[in-house]
């Protein structure tokens, strides 16, 4: 028995399990009914648990609809990495209640495997520079 095209499907979109996905048309808009992410089984379903639609998933695979990932956002007490202002890659914790880990969250700055902060690197080093290019910062 074969195992099917769905599970080939996520690991083309470079999607894990129960990642959060906005589907965008060819006119760059979000469709409705997202953000979706695919389930246990490799089903995509959409924020209120039904199956995607068979024009949506064929439009994904002819490529004329593209995915967006939601940026991550830990919960309570999940680990995360993150870049900080020198280039170097750490983890926490995250707490609700923590002021710096919602900065972090806020500037998009939390990332759910180290891969993914080394990936985000220059994004996030960009940003420190653009604020303390504003002249908020005398160095």
């Amino acid at each position: 028995m074969s195992k099917g095209c769905m599970e080939e499907l996520r690991n083309i979109l470079g999607l894990n399990k129960r990642e959060m996905f906005d589907v965008i048309d060819s006119d760059g808009q979000k469709i409705p009914l997202g953000p979706y992410y695919f389930d246990d089984n490799n089903l995509i379903l959409d924020k209120d648990g039904n199956t995607i639609g068979t024009h949506v998933l064929w439009e994904l695979l002819l490529g004329t609809y593209n995915i967006e990932r939601e940026p991550y956002k830990p919960r309570e007490g999940d680990m995360y990495w993150t870049v900080n202002i020198n280039g170097d890659i750490d983890f926490f914790y995250f707490h609700c209640n923590d002021e710096t880990d919602l900065m972090r969250l806020y500037m998009g700055n939390c990332f759910p495997v180290r891969k993914a902060a080394e990936e985000a690197m220059d994004v996030m080093l960009e940003k420190f520079s653009a604020i303390k290019s504003e002249g908020l910062c005398n160095e």
